[in-house]
């Protein structure tokens, strides 16, 4: 007595020639409706590739933009600090002048530090993960 084995595979987003005869074989036209259901699926794919590629580009310029808004008031809101307080102290009150050039000025100091500091942290975290020695988790 002898047993044989036979064992088919295949990988890949289509059958094989062979079985794709075989399913029409059976169902006339599987073939056809098989191909056209891929190719159908891959433009659909690529469709929201596409979309979800233009939707980042809005968003990263939408960001850009609110940025240099935010940039474009601080600026106007720190030099008002500084001005008015120079108008201050120039008026009669050198003291409350100061202070108020004083503290703008401070605070023009200290959100550019913080924001200095923030990038060498994240740039620090970055650098971290590309040493050789470096553990993963």
């Amino acid at each position: 007595m002898q047993v044989s084995a036979y064992s088919q595979k295949f990988s890949g987003p289509l059958p094989p020639p062979e079985i794709l005869r075989e399913y029409d074989a059976i169902v006339p036209g599987a073939a056809k409706d098989i191909i056209e259901s891929f190719i159908k699926e891959g433009e659909h794919r690529r469709a929201l590739q596409t979309r979800e590629t233009t939707m980042c580009e809005q968003w990263a310029r939408a960001d850009v933009g609110l940025q240099k808004v935010g940039q474009i008031l601080g600026f106007v809101i720190a030099i008002s600090g500084v001005v008015g307080g120079l108008y201050v102290a120039a008026t009669g009150a050198p003291a409350a002048g100061t202070v108020v050039s004083s503290a703008s000025l401070a605070a023009i100091v200290i959100a550019f530090l913080r924001q200095r500091n923030t990038k060498n942290i994240n740039f620090d975290d970055d650098k971290a993960d590309t040493k050789p020695n470096a553990k993963k988790e």
